[in-house]
């Protein structure tokens, strides 16, 4: 007897369970439909030619899409590389024929050792303006040296 007690709830629970299941699929295909009807909306949007958009896959798109993100990201690395690298040699070249000494004036903020004004300008008069002059060579380091020296 418990059997026959036990198969109309059963079948109950079984057509509930079925009727929920058919529910959640109608409104999920609702959404699929929807959710295609924009991607082709995304297609037309981006050019690509309408006879041709309903055949178009999504993994299709995507897998392109992804594709193209890591060759993007892979150029603009290598083209930042190259900016930095040429920039770096760029820098080089300013300093190439010149002494340690002359270069490192260049850098320094003010004259340490000399007695009088603070800065560049003052001091012994033979700045000149800016701390690194072409024209001066060799000899204007060592005069500057030389003129720590004797102050």
């Amino acid at each position: 007897m418990s059997k026959h007690e036990t198969k109309p709830l059963l079948k109950n629970k079984l057509t509930e369970f079925l009727k929920d299941c058919t529910e959640r699929i109608i409104i999920l295909k609702v959404v699929h439909r929807r959710i295609i009807n924009r991607f082709h909306s995304f297609l037309l949007y981006l050019g690509q030619p309408s006879y041709s958009v309903r055949d178009t896959k999504v993994t299709h798109f995507c897998k392109i899409i992804s594709e193209f993100s890591l060759e993007y990201r892979t150029t603009r690395e290598r083209v930042l590389t190259q900016k930095h690298k040429r920039a770096a040699h760029r820098e080089r070249t300013k300093t190439r024929g010149k002494m340690i000494t002359e270069v490192g004036l260049g850098v320094r903020s003010g004259g340490s050792g000399r007695s009088g004004g603070s800065g560049r300008s003052g001091g012994s008069g033979r700045s000149g303006g800016s701390g690194r002059s072409g024209a001066r060579g060799r000899s204007g380091a060592r005069g500057r040296s030389g003129a720590r020296g004797s102050d």
